[in-house]
């Protein structure tokens, strides 16, 4: 496992514990002796930097912001469901007309047993039910496109919801400091960003749609059982005080509970994608049992809370159906006893008894939908954490436009830490005319790449000032800066897609003639031709397919594209053949020209030419000037060029 300490850049390795499969599968089949782990990924369980969101109520009227835009289309969606409930109360009443005033008569009369009755009488019961019959069968077509139309519009809602709160939290993302990433892990975020999503949606596009439908079903029902009676509906609907007791001790134990599933539901996530970007090492060490081991113990911890959901799950659900029952059960008794004593006809008793149970349907209905309401209330939170994490850069009120910079590059009394109380730099001063190259060299975690994460504003200087152009960086506009800037990593980043469109992502607007200029000026045009789908070629993730000097020279292609007034150049030759490095030096001679360069270089001799060079340790500048100046100075820089020229003649000698 590696500890990374992001300010030094130093980083020390533990061996991995062997010997983990057996242990790991004997907890898997539950002994007794099996534990969990407490610790969390890295990243995991670091503070998102204010006040969590403890109240599910506050989380629901949050999102329910997110709605606002459309109010119209919720206001008939809601109209179209009152109307379907008002359609289906239809039936019961015109049950009791018809057991009241029609088949009342002919039971009473004894017609069962033979009686008769006028032979016009029956023509007109039997036209009176036949009516009935018909427009029932009318209303309830009718009540087929009210529905459909309650449905599209509540569903389309709920995705157009979706999508924005989709949206917002990755533009959230977009802006968020370097330092935030660097205290999270990836698969922790892309659990929040798409698990935790995902996990609303299923809420909102059909749940939401389902309350709506259960509470205006619930207050229209409940309305006709009053009309009906009052007295008995106050009877068969004592049960609800309790039942509502029931749910909220339910909310309270069962809540932080799904919280805390969705935590482990990103470790589990964050060690997948941690176990898959690291294949490559995990096979080289033989460690897939330990990988095991670690992914088990995961899901063990998801499997512990999940276990405790369940039991509590298990045991509320028949209890609360049983309080429901108590309600219909009352119709049995105080209902029967209002018909024997003639204060209630059968008809009505019937249209209440089908009115109760469609009214305990939606009940039953909202306590399933509470536990999903809980569950997501668990995502939503998780997803306005994000939302909530302000980000530390930013543009201040006020901040100016970089039109088109010379490039004058000033650190003046810079002293930054990525921890408290750890200067990583301390009284840095350096300066870097227009369309001068300057070099930074020095041993590892002097504070070199610090540097440049200062210059692209990555960070702010905890003390001192950063200028380009004679202008703060803190008083300027992030975008307008660094889209004058361009960077080749030692490791550069290439997206999962075709040559073409990394090269393009230099400039979006790009014509092909553009690209194709840029991939000569790189030394990458002969080589991508050589592919059998030339620029249309898929590299694969972080350009998998291609090697790393090829990878290389895709990227200062894209640099050159962008034309940047401000070049970084991050060792961008220190892991290629020396074959490769005079080729890649070549476009970078290209590339530097007429822009202001700050390159950081292992290998000295990629940085003889520089200006001027500032040797860095322990994140102060202790020598500056040209690589001769700097010889004649006898001092790191000259031992640094003696061990490396050393090192070269003995590899050549060898």
């Amino acid at each position: 496992m590696i500890s990374r300490d992001s300010g030094s850049r130093r980083a020390t390795t533990t061996a991995a514990t062997p010997g983990k499969k057996n242990a790991s599968l004997d907890r898997l089949g539950f002994s007794s002796r099996f534990s969990l782990r407490s610790q969390r990924l890295c990243g995991c369980s670091l503070s998102w930097g204010h006040r969590r969101i403890t109240l599910g109520v506050s989380v629901f009227t949050r999102l329910l912001q997110y709605a606002r835009p459309y109010r119209l289309r919720i206001l008939v969606g809601i109209l179209c469901t009152v109307a379907t409930i008002g359609l289906e109360s239809v039936q019961p009443l015109v049950m009791r007309y018809v057991i009241d005033n029609i088949l009342t008569e002919y039971v009473s009369a004894g017609s069962y047993v033979g009686g008769t009755f006028d032979a016009r009488k029956i023509d007109d019961d039997i036209r009176t039910l036949s009516f009935l019959a018909l427009a029932l069968f009318g209303l309830y077509i009718l009540r087929t496109f009210l529905n459909i139309l309650n449905r599209y519009l509540l569903q389309k809602t709920g995705q157009d919801i979706l999508l924005s709160l989709r949206t917002e939290v990755y533009d959230h993302l977009q802006h968020l400091s370097l330092r935030f990433f660097n205290n999270r892990s990836t698969g922790e975020l892309m659990s929040r960003v798409t698990g935790d999503v995902e996990s609303l949606q299923n809420t909102i596009t059909d749940t939401v749609e389902r309350i709506v439908v259960n509470v205006m079903t619930i207050l229209i029902l409940g309305g006709i059982l009053f009309s009906l009676s009052w007295e008995l509906a106050i009877v068969t609907l004592c049960p609800l005080p309790i039942y509502a007791v029931l749910i909220g001790v339910y909310n309270r134990k069962i809540r932080p509970m799904y919280t805390v599933a969705r935590e482990r539901i990103a470790d589990i996530s964050a060690t997948l994608q941690d176990n898959l970007s690291g294949i490559r090492v995990i096979q080289c060490f033989a460690r897939e049992d330990h990988e095991l081991s670690r992914f088990t113990d995961r899901c063990l911890e998801f499997w512990k809370v999940s276990l405790r959901i369940i039991k509590i799950r298990a045991s509320f659900f028949p209890f609360a159906r049983l309080v429901i029952t108590l309600g219909p059960l009352m119709i049995l008794l105080f209902g029967g006893h209002q018909v024997i004593v003639g204060a209630l006809s059968i008809g009505t008793l019937f249209a209440f008894q089908n009115y109760l149970w469609r009214f305990y349907g939606p009940v039953e209905s909202l306590t399933r939908i509470n536990d999903t309401i809980v569950r997501a209330t668990a995502s939503a939170q998780r997803i306005f954490e994000v939302l909530d994490t302000q980000a530390d850069i930013k543009d201040e009120p006020g901040a100016h436009m970089m039109n088109r910079i010379e490039g004058r590059i000033e650190l003046q009394d810079v002293a930054f830490a990525y921890d408290e109380n750890v200067d990583v730099l301390s009284n840095v001063n350096l300066v870097a005319e227009p369309g001068q190259l300057i070099g930074l060299v020095g041993p590892s975690g002097a504070g070199k790449t610090t540097i440049i994460n200062l210059i692209c504003r990555f960070y702010d200087p905890d003390r001192g000032t950063v200028r380009v152009d004679g202008h703060d960086l803190r008083q300027t506009q992030l975008k307008s800066l660094r889209s004058q800037i361009g960077m080749v990593l030692q490791d550069p980043f290439l997206f999962n897609g075709t040559i073409r469109e990394n090269i393009a992502y230099g400039k979006l607007d790009a014509r092909e003639d553009d690209i194709i200029g840029a991939a000569i000026q790189a030394n990458a045009h002969d080589f991508i031709c050589s592919f059998p789908d030339a620029y249309d070629s898929r590299i694969g993730e972080r350009g998998v397919r291609l090697s790393g000097g090829e990878k290389q020279r895709i990227a200062i292609a894209r640099a050159i594209l962008g034309d940047p007034r401000i070049l970084i150049l991050d060792e961008a030759t220190s892991s290629v053949d020396t074959e490769t490095e005079v080729q890649i030096q070549t476009a970078l001679e290209s590339l530097v020209q007429g822009r202001t360069t700050v390159a950081i270089a292992h290998r000295l001799s990629t940085v003889r030419k520089a200006d001027c060079l500032f040797v860095i340790e322990d994140g102060r500048v202790i020598e500056r000037g040209t690589h001769a100046e700097l010889l004649a100075q006898s001092g790191l820089y000259a031992r640094l060029c003696d061990l490396q020229f050393a090192l070269n003649d003995s590899d050549n000698g060898s």
